[in-house]
């Protein structure tokens, strides 16, 4: 239906899965003062931040979006879809609109009656809403809901995060989280640089293999022969322009080395630099 109308494709979206309902709120209240001095504050919006706002901030400016499909508790309302759509992004909801009826839901589900409802048939308005979010490439959620850690571990850590923050509960029994590893690097490095790099990178492949995904913010394109071996070893290569080399260069010139050896090496500098820019390339809560 999105493809039909506005010409998007599914890596143009997000799968949002908000929870905000009552009983949401109060099953936190229970669950944040369980007395086993465990912290446990992550269970609404993060920093009690606007909804839009804290999407807005995990979607990295190399991967723009234009749409989310909104699953929530209740119907998103229209300042909720206004604020959204300020920040050029489209909010669609199942039933709010008509995507599928819920007679071509009970008919999918070969159900005998044709008359359900959100109240009547809960459990199955909530499959089809995650199969419909698993098939969207990139999903934030609310980690302490098992159904947005279900989503998560769908997607290996990648293009996933979390509007709440902090920790996912279920990880402590359900051990299929990862974190993304993301090195910086550029050409214009010490030469002991990259060898601790390839050090680095092999020692991660010898200890989890291809089960976890390493990334890089690749500063340069001459070294061809060092970008086919992190190629070899299915390293993804993110290629990195920075904007302000210029502006950290005269920092560098003006730095007291006495204060930090890196003041000596422009290369070295540069690459320390690289990682303020991880969000504008990781989709991923944490790296």
């Amino acid at each position: 239906r999105v493809d039909s109308t506005s010409h998007t494709t599914l890596s143009d979206g997000i799968c949002l899965h908000h929870r905000n309902g009552l009983d949401w709120q109060e099953h936190c209240n229970q669950w944040e003062n369980i007395p086993d001095r465990i912290w446990r504050k992550n269970c609404m919006n993060d920093r009690k931040l606007p909804l839009h706002e804290l999407v807005r901030y995990r979607i990295p400016a190399k991967y723009p979006k234009s749409w989310i499909y909104y699953i929530g508790d209740e119907e998103p309302s229209e300042y909720l879809i206004e604020d959204f759509k300020s920040d050029g992004i489209s909010l669609i909801h199942r039933e709010k609109h008509n995507l599928l009826s819920d007679e071509d839901i009970a008919k999918a589900a070969r159900l005998k009656t044709l008359h359900i409802s959100a109240e009547t048939h809960r459990n199955l308005f909530e499959v089809v809403d995650y199969f419909t979010c698993a098939e969207i490439e990139s999903f934030i959620g609310n980690s302490v809901s098992t159904f947005s850690a279900n989503q998560i571990a769908l997607r290996n850590g990648m293009k996933s995060s979390w509007y709440n923050s902090r920790s996912i509960p279920l990880a402590s029994s359900f051990p299929v989280f990862h974190i993304p590893i993301v090195y910086t690097y550029t050409e214009e490095s010490h030469v002991l640089g990259q060898k601790l790099l390839k050090a680095s990178i092999l020692s991660v492949r010898g200890t989890f293999g291809t089960s976890t995904d390493i990334h890089i913010l690749y500063h340069g394109e001459k070294d061809e022969q060092f970008l086919l071996w992190l190629k070899e070893y299915s390293v993804i290569i993110h290629h990195h322009e920075p904007q302000w080399l210029d502006m950290i260069e005269t920092m560098r010139q003006n730095g007291n080395p006495a204060h930090s050896h890196l003041f000596l090496h422009q290369g070295n500098y540069i690459g320390t630099w690289q990682r303020i820019d991880l969000p504008l390339f990781i989709d991923a809560e944490y790296v």
